[in-house]
């Protein structure tokens, strides 16, 4: 141990031919020698570095004429007696020490935390069936020491420190990223799904931590062991931050703008498997009031859940989504809300999305969702549609987007739907569901869509080119009059023929729309079928195409009574 007189370049080469020549073998000669506490001692000099901390300028004048000696006895806040100053590591090799040392402190106190971490690693606690070891390694006693371990704990920046100083995101990009990526971040300004952080947030964290250890760091200044009396730091928080949702490894918001960070690598594709996991989320760590779950939290849970079953099929595509009976009374919250065109932040499109993704990534989802009654939705769906079609702008962009159109068609056909357009509404279990007999009550509702969308001539049109006039006619020749005129109390719920026969019915009214033979044909419970629509009278216009073809499947005759006679009458 002379090594460590006072010869920084051998001093250094000393603990690194500790940690080199067989060291396994020397962990006990070290011990024994009280190299332990030397090794502290030395960790210590970490906050010298960069000039942390400092020797007084007066000490140094003392030491340079000769006032002060290896023999004089100094005492600084923290020390618990006078001691000489040769005993006092800061001193020692600040004002004792020669030559050019090896390593920087920061460097020799990484070494010395490996070389602690090893000797700790040979000496386990517990046995080989996982019983604790008694009496402690005799390594881990020395460490545990009053002298030893305070002093360790202060030169290692562990998650339990950096969590209230940090923003969360920043400690787990320390955890998955080597430190030279870390300080890339920390001194820079980075805006990314993984790394919020400006100079202005770390300036914020510098003043936060020097006003809570405002008397230690004059302390510390002055002797290097001072033990700092813990008082755990407030969280901090960064107003930068306050609308921001953090999960697992990502900032929600970012991670699901798809303009500005499109196919942002998942590290894991795992992490919203389960979506209760997620829905913890909804517990606001936003500082924003709101009545209830705050719905932009809730959009980008449902919107990174889309990214992840869009970007990760093959993965995931053994699982079921187990976020369906939340999903379905979302959408049907949605679709109920009389607000629903007027919201801020409508949860119905990212919802929908994410029904799309979900079966589109598995079979397995498609039977899930019908056993949670998923079906009933694509019926509120439509009901979204129908009322869509009241607004002018919003029939403009059906117009732009044909895949509506066919998608609706398929419903008629199928009585259910199929996602293919994600940025409205839910329309895709048709293609994993096959072999299944329609759902009649969701074509019904489909029914009166086209109906709705009747109200527009180029909406007539594209309907008219998507095959809608074969689906409705084809719902008419499943009609039963003898049904009515026996004179059996039916309904919907427990007689098939019944919901047939209403579903012709609906179907004759929008064929009378579709070729606009009737300003506002009656639904088959007499009620009108389109309101007002938007202050512009509901009439829907005249199609010669239509009426052409109708004319030319049906007859002119029956063509003609779609503009004069009732639903029952036609039938």
């Amino acid at each position: 141990m002379r090594a460590f007189g006072v010869d920084r370049e051998l001093g250094n080469a000393t603990v690194i031919s500790w940690n080199h020549q067989e060291f396994e073998k020397n962990v006990k000669d070290v011990m024994d020698s009280n190299g332990v506490r030397i090794l502290v001692d030395l960790l210590t000099l970490a906050h010298l570095h960069t000039s942390r901390a400092t020797v007084p300028l007066q000490m140094q004048e003392f030491w340079n004429t000769g006032v002060l000696t290896a023999k004089t006895r100094c005492w600084a806040q923290g020390m618990d007696g006078w001691r000489p100053l040769q005993a006092i590591p800061q001193l020692k090799w600040c004002l004792l020490a020669a030559g050019q040392p090896v390593m920087n402190e920061s460097d020799l106190a990484t070494l010395i935390l490996n070389m602690l971490i090893t000797m700790c690693s040979y000496y386990p606690s517990r046995d080989q069936d996982n019983a604790i070891i008694r009496p402690l390694p005799k390594i881990k006693r020395m460490i545990s020491d009053n002298a030893c371990l305070p002093h360790i704990v202060q030169d290692i920046v562990q998650r339990s420190i950096l969590g209230p100083v940090l923003p969360e995101a920043m400690v787990c990009y320390l955890e998955n990223y080597e430190a030279e990526r870390f300080s890339e971040i920390f001194l820079g300004e980075f805006d990314t799904p993984e790394a919020i952080w400006s100079s202005e947030m770390r300036r914020m964290m510098i003043e936060k931590i020097a006003a809570h250890i405002a008397d230690f760091s004059p302390r510390l200044q002055s002797n290097t062991r001072a033990l700092y009396q813990y008082c755990p730091i407030p969280v901090i928080s960064f107003p930068q931050l306050d609308c921001e949702l953090f999960c697992n490894i990502y900032y929600l918001r970012h991670l699901c703008d798809a303009i500005r960070f499109p196919n942002w690598p998942i590290r894991d594709a795992d992490m919203f498997e389960k979506v209760n996991k997620a829905y913890e989320f909804l517990c606001t760590k936003s500082a924003r009031i709101v009545d209830g779950p705050d719905p932009e939290n809730i959009i980008l849970i449902l919107k990174t859940q889309s990214i992840l079953f869009n970007r990760h099929q093959q993965e995931l595509e053994p699982y079921k989504y187990a976020g369906y009976p939340m999903l379905i009374k979302t959408i049907k919250m949605e679709t109920d809300d009389e607000q629903l065109f007027s919201k801020t932040s409508p949860l119905l499109p990212a919802a929908t999305e994410l029904a799309f993704h979900t079966v589109n990534c598995s079979a397995l989802n498609a039977e899930e969702l019908r056993r949670e009654n998923g079906i009933e939705v694509c019926g509120h769906i439509c009901r979204c549609y129908s009322v869509a079609a009241q607004f002018e702008e919003c029939r403009e962009k059906i117009i732009e987007l044909p895949n509506i159109i066919r998608d609706l068609c398929h419903i008629l056909f199928y009585g259910k739907v199929n996602i293919q357009h994600v940025l409205f509404l839910f329309f895709g279990m048709l293609l994993r569901m096959k072999g299944e007999k329609c759902l009649p009550k969701t074509a019904a509702l489909a029914v009166q869509c086209v109906s709705s969308f009747a109200i527009d001539f180029f909406l007539q049109t594209h309907l008219y080119h998507a095959g809608v006039l074969w689906h409705l006619l084809v719902y008419l020749f499943n009609y039963d009059y003898t049904l009515e005129e026996s004179g059996v109390q039916a309904n919907q719920d427990t007689n098939q023929q019944e919901v047939a026969n209403n579903l012709a019915k609906l179907s004759l009214v929008a064929l009378s729309r579709l070729g606009g033979y009737t300003p506002t044909p009656s639904t088959p419970d007499g009620s009108s079928a389109v309101a007002v629509t938007n202050g512009v009278d509901g009439t829907p216009p005249e199609n010669p195409t239509i009426r052409k073809s109708l004319a030319a499947m049906l007859t002119p005759y029956i063509a003609r009574k779609l503009g004069t006679g009732s639903p029952a009458e036609v039938g």
